[in-house]
């Protein structure tokens, strides 16, 4: 049977707004993942990440193989960052999925399973700057391979700038006290700077390139609006807006506000970049 707010034991209790629908301690992943298969206040979070974790997989094999088939000029680099988008995307989904899944396991279990949850979004956040920095920093008169090392080379202490956000949010995510809720405004302001951290290339390359060139090469609108859905998720997430929600209503979850932080960029993320890609890249739209 579903427990109640009330039944819980601390550790179990995260978001008061949200009173029933909960599971019992399983102490066992079997029982955990059992619950797959029954609604509970977790259901919605569970396969709203599970799902897109699954279609992303196959969406970027089938990306890679409409590019190698359509386009001679795609190169070993063109592969790498888009690699790097999906892998992040698809880590981060799939690891919150789990999270979800097995957070009513134990205390133990759950922290881990939180911590994880938290370097799945920093993986998620770095992973989808990739492409824009790398197209938007393109230079159409290098070879692949030549680009690369002058990429290196021109943006390195942006690079250092974004992995040392994102290492340090890793290592916060880490820490066990992290995952309290008092801790929720702190870390929404700790996810919404390494999602500004996107104005270093993206100031860098206008600096170089002309804010026309930029716009060009991935498409300003579309970098705006990824980061602008990072910190509108994050801000919903700090804010709870699970609160205004029925007290006996199961699905109440804080669904609408990690979907639109985790899934919503991607896809505004890939939209500027599979349109950007073609005219700087190949010469035409994909």
């Amino acid at each position: 049977m579903p427990l109640q707010w009330d039944q819980l034991p601390s550790w179990q209790r995260d978001n008061q707004y949200i009173l029933s629908g909960y599971r019992t301690s399983s102490n066992s992943f079997s029982k955990s993942f059992a619950s797959l298969t029954y609604l509970h206040n977790e259901s919605v979070n569970i396969y709203s990440h599970l799902i897109p974790a699954v279609i992303l997989s196959f969406f970027g094999i089938s990306i890679y193989k409409a590019l190698a088939r359509r386009y001679t000029s795609v190169s070993t680099a063109d592969i790498i960052v888009f690699g790097c988008f999906f892998l992040g995307a698809v880590l981060c989904l799939g690891i919150s999925a789990t999270f979800h899944t097995v957070q009513n396991h134990s205390s133990h279990i759950a922290r881990i399973a939180n911590q994880l949850d938290y370097i799945g979004i920093v993986l998620l956040i770095v992973g989808s700057f990739i492409p824009s920095i790398f197209y938007g920093l393109f230079d159409n008169g290098l070879s692949p391979f030549s680009l690369l090392i002058d990429y290196l080379k021109d943006i390195a202490y942006i690079s250092a700038k974004i992995t040392s956000l994102g290492l340090l949010c890793a290592a916060i995510s880490a820490t066990p006290q992290f995952r309290h809720p008092t801790w929720r405004p702190f870390r929404a302001r700790m996810f919404i700077s390494l999602g500004l951290s996107a104005l270093f290339p993206v100031v860098h390359g206008a600096m170089k390139f002309g804010i026309r060139q930029m716009n060009k090469q991935i498409g300003l609108f579309w970098v705006v609006l990824q980061g602008s859905l990072y910190i509108v998720g994050a801000c919903i997430y700090a804010s709870l807006m699970c609160k205004f929600s029925d007290a006996n209503t199961r699905a109440c979850t804080s669904w609408p506000v990690r979907y639109l932080d985790k899934l919503s960029p991607n896809l505004s993320l890939y939209g500027g970049t599979g349109y950007n890609i073609s005219p700087s890249r190949i010469g035409q739209c994909l």
